[in-house]
């Protein structure tokens, strides 16, 4: 089996990210892999087409033997998938890494309105179809009335063993609620930071850290100068060794107005790191309300705040949640059944020509 793999990640080129690490161990499964990356430079015309080129020369250099291709999301990256797949007859997976009918995700820009309507086009065209969580299976089947047996639910992913055996690191005189996300929109930070505002006006020893970066992060820093936190915050930039962050944390918080899987929620699970989220990705489906996280409606201000509160005063209740959140991550697939569940979403797009 030979796989032309079309991303936007740059991460991929980096040899020193998990991303890259993974992709080596999924060229491992088959007989050759070639990742094509979509460059940010230039037109968006120029950009597709070099994707296009270079997906082309592989394809073209292999006789279309024993080929798939796969594209890393269902829009502008499927959109030459297609135009390959059509060019070469090579069966088409899409990958949905987001929950893309959800309707925060429809009203963020008028681009993604573009691609909602290109992945409708897409998906009903594409061999079979891997996605990162059963809420995005079940969104698909629903809006793009894709059929069930074409789709794979497989997450990112995560290496729960590097966390699980870690110690809690507890600090006696704070609370510490911890996020780990990219600063983007859809994560809707600064419903956290207004929520935990108002927190700190009711119990002095709180304390927030923001892990990552991204094109919000200006905007929160002001909003965090604005609401008078600045002793309370603290901006730690990118990391890519987070482990210690959940460690020390007593509280995981993710506002997110969609997702598609996040991954980093599974990460303080693993961690023992209680969990407050929105009603996205793996809330229902790892994270069950008041069993082993806590679950707030999207865009929810004050229940959210709520439910910070409880966890600041109830400790019974963070430590039955850190317990129970260890449980769940206990269930999820060992590295090698995953890669053979992966090896088995491409067999699944149909016999390879």
């Amino acid at each position: 089996m030979n796989i032309l793999m079309l991303s936007r990640d740059p991460a991929v080129k980096d040899h020193a990210s998990d991303t890259a690490q993974r992709l080596q161990e999924y060229r491992n499964l088959v007989d050759d892999m070639h990742i094509a990356l979509l460059d940010m430079k230039g037109s968006a015309f120029s950009r597709l087409r070099g994707l296009y080129m270079e997906g082309r020369a592989f394809l073209a250099l292999g006789n279309n033997k024993g080929m798939l291709i796969t594209a890393q999301d269902p829009f502008e990256v499927g959109l030459v998938g297609y135009l390959l797949h059509m060019r070469f007859r090579a069966p088409l997976q899409l990958q949905v890494h987001t929950d893309l009918f959800s309707p925060y995700f429809r009203r963020e820009s008028f681009k993604n309105r573009i691609r909602v309507y290109m992945a409708l086009f897409l998906l009903k065209r594409a061999d079979c179809v891997r996605v990162v969580s059963r809420r995005v299976k079940d969104s698909l089947v629903m809006h793009a009335k894709v059929k069930e047996e074409r789709i794979t639910v497989l997450p990112v992913f995560v290496d729960v063993m590097s966390y699980t055996h870690l110690p809690r690191i507890d600090d006696e005189h704070s609370i510490i609620f911890l996020i780990v996300s990219r600063l983007s929109k859809e994560k809707n930070i600064p419903l956290i930071l207004r929520a935990f505002s108002v927190l700190s006006k009711k119990h002095t020893n709180v304390r927030l850290t923001i892990v990552g970066d991204g094109p919000e992060r200006e905007n929160l820093e002001r909003l965090v100068a604005r609401l008078g936190l600045k002793p309370l915050v603290e901006f730690k930039g990118r990391r890519d060794a987070v482990v210690t962050y959940y460690q020390l944390a007593s509280c995981f918080v993710l506002a997110s107005n969609y997702e598609g899987y996040a991954r980093t929620v599974v990460e303080a699970l693993a961690s023992g790191t209680p969990v407050i989220m929105t009603d996205v990705g793996v809330a229902g489906e790892v994270v069950t309300h008041e069993s082993n996280g806590l679950v707030v409606p999207v865009g929810d201000e004050n229940a959210f705040l709520n439910t910070m509160i409880r966890i600041v005063e109830d400790k019974n209740l963070r430590m039955y949640l850190s317990e129970e959140g260890k449980k769940i991550i206990s269930a999820l697939p060992a590295k090698e059944l995953y890669l053979q569940k992966y090896k088995e979403s491409w067999e699944k797009c149909g016999p390879l020509h």
